[in-house]
């Protein structure tokens, strides 16, 4: 189940990418079930400043 994690990573960024929401907003949920409430929250936010160049 964690190979699903970089796939919605992929997706959220697409998702900002053509639309212009976040990517937190799409892959926060996923990974915090995922991954627990912290660390979800964690590799989110890590996600997000990557993705803002």
């Amino acid at each position: 189940m964690l190979w699903f994690a970089p796939l919605a990573v992929v997706v959220g960024a697409c998702l900002q990418r053509a639309s212009g929401t976040g990517v937190g907003l799409a892959v926060s949920p996923v990974l915090a079930f995922l991954f627990g409430p912290g660390p979800g929250v964690l590799i989110t936010n890590t996600t997000t400043m990557l993705s803002v160049r």
